[in-house]
């Protein structure tokens, strides 16, 4: 049996009582008496990613995990300071981008792609510098650039890269070229 409690979702087994968090849970599959497997959004928008990241040469898995920090893939997302949908656009960078509908997840993750293609360029593949202007924006990139003068920059950045190296796995072969034109590739064939 399955209680959903607040922002939790409380399963109870013959064995105790588990907790997962509602926004991650899809579905709770059940497999005989003691067997689980939790079903989420993660993998919902892999084709979307995948399109929008090539289209504008930036890593796949770097969109995934900006979508995982930012929204955890809810694409009905609103912040405290308004940024919406599942990469979390603020109204006018979203309406710069020619985002219309910025709860589609199509067009929310193509906006989001390209603004991170955007900041990719001004910073020089720099990545530290793009998810700093990303998530602060592009006015609040110093040089030298030190995130810990943002802690909520710096915890950003730090996530994101978390989730981007597990991400990889997720994807087919995958090309990008850094600030010195060095090409990387990764992924499985």
């Amino acid at each position: 049996m399955s209680v959903f409690e607040g922002g939790s979702v409380k399963v109870e087994l013959k064995n105790g009582t588990m907790m997962f968090n509602a926004c991650e849970v899809e579905r709770i599959i059940f497999n005989g008496s003691s067997g689980y497997r939790i079903s989420n959004n993660e993998n919902k928008y892999d084709d979307i990613i995948t399109q929008c990241a090539y289209k504008h040469n930036v890593p796949p898995s770097l969109i995934k995990a900006i979508i995982k920090v930012e929204s955890n893939f809810e694409d009905r997302a609103v912040s405290r300071k308004g940024a919406m949908g599942l990469m979390q656009l603020m109204p006018e960078t979203a309406k710069g981008l020619g985002v219309d509908t910025p709860f589609h997840p199509a067009s929310n993750i193509a906006g989001g792609t390209r603004y991170m293609a955007i900041q990719l360029e001004r910073f020089f593949g720099d990545l530290d510098k793009a998810l700093g202007a990303y998530n602060a924006g592009p006015g609040e990139i110093r040089t030298p650039f030190t995130p810990d003068l943002f802690p909520e920059t710096e915890n950003f950045i730090r996530k994101v890269k978390i989730y981007e190296f597990k991400y990889r796995s997720d994807f087919k072969i995958c090309s990008f070229r850094d600030k010195s034109g060095k090409i990387y590739s990764y992924g499985r064939k």
